[in-house]
């Protein structure tokens, strides 16, 4: 298991993860969420890049829905570079549409 990276990233405003996202590292993924998300005014766009995460449980999916739901009155989360087994579970669940939720930049 490759532990979880998160890298504060200033243009566009947001974190980049890689490796694994599961139980054992939800605590910290939601810190560093909740804090890069509280500096960040409303009306500005979120972005999360994906490319690097090997993994994400149910958990860690929930977690961007929340990151979303949080700002669903705002500018949106927006996951780039999304990997195509993440996006197919977000999307299969209906999360793909979810208010204040949306894909940006293609994987690669």
């Amino acid at each position: 298991m490759e532990p979880l990276r998160i890298v504060r990233t200033a243009e566009p405003a947001g974190l980049a993860l890689t490796g694994e996202l599961d139980a054992a590292r939800h605590a910290v993924f939601a810190r560093a969420l909740e804090s890069a998300l509280a500096e960040l005014p409303p009306d500005r766009e979120f972005h999360l890049d994906l490319s690097g995460l090997d993994f994400i449980d149910l958990g860690g999916i929930c977690m961007l829905g929340d990151a979303a739901w949080s700002r669903v009155c705002g500018a949106p989360v927006v996951l780039d570079r999304t990997p195509p087994q993440v996006r197919a579970v977000l999307e299969t669940v209906g999360w793909g549409s979810l208010p204040g939720l949306c894909f940006g930049e293609p994987a690669t």
